[in-house]
């Protein structure tokens, strides 16, 4: 319901919605972290994993299906990517991080509205990302700081007059905030998606990152110590 409302407040069709960035604060080696959540770009599912005591990897999804009950208007699109990278824990409670990645998906609606641009649209993208963070982690509460930054590739399959073809840079700084117990909390996540060039985009974005939804935080191979060790200070 919540996913719903926050779409409905932002209901044009842009061809590029940014998802909800994936910001695991690994401990050690073993872990899987989970996302499911809803906002602005529909619902995002997403799980990391991390191979070793530094080395992570996650994989994310986002697809929104969304119709307007007066018009034919419509907007779905359908999204996935992996990525690899690197994180460190700086302090007992502090970890900085470096992902980066490969992400497609494909875009299709229609705009009855649109003046501007084309009312029909079809188009398939490519994302790269570099996303750096900065995260703390307690027992009951997390938080972490990702000015990730985006190359964005649209590709449409019709004929598109001063298409600009190629990637085009988004900076994309996201706060995400997590609470509730050790190993299940509630996450809240918001941000802004912002071109670097406005002028030589082709394509409108969403400029708004907010998603809320259920954190998951699973130790499958680590024998816990880490975690045991923190008891002391974590609140």
């Amino acid at each position: 319901m919540t996913g719903s409302i926050l779409v409905g407040l932002f209901s044009c069709s842009p061809e590029y919605l940014p998802n909800m960035a994936s910001t695991p604060v690994f401990e050690d080696k073993g872990e899987i972290q989970a996302n499911i959540g809803a906002g602005i770009s529909g619902i995002d599912a997403q799980m990391a994993y991390a191979v070793t005591d530094h080395i992570g990897v996650m994989a994310n999804t986002s697809f929104r299906s969304q119709t307007s009950d007066t018009t034919d208007d419509f907007h779905k699109h359908n999204f996935a990517e992996f990525g690899t990278g690197y994180y460190t824990n700086i302090t007992k409670k502090a970890t900085i991080s470096i992902y980066g990645g490969y992400g497609f998906g494909n875009v299709k609606s229609l705009d009855e509205d649109n003046l501007i641009d084309n009312d029909v649209t079809d188009a398939d993208f490519n994302r790269i990302f570099l996303q750096p963070a900065f995260g703390v982690t307690t027992k009951h509460f997390d938080a972490s700081f990702t000015p990730r930054l985006v190359f964005v590739d649209v590709k449409y399959n019709e004929e598109v007059l001063n298409e600009a073809k190629g990637f085009h840079p988004i900076i994309e700084p996201v706060l995400t905030t997590r609470f509730g117990f050790e190993n299940v909390k509630f996450i809240t996540q918001a941000g802004l998606s912002l071109p670097f060039n406005t002028e030589k985009l082709d394509f409108d974005i969403q400029p708004f990152i907010i998603s809320v939804g259920v954190h998951l935080n699973l130790d499958l191979i680590g024998n816990g110590s880490s975690k045991s060790d923190k008891s002391s200070y974590d609140y």
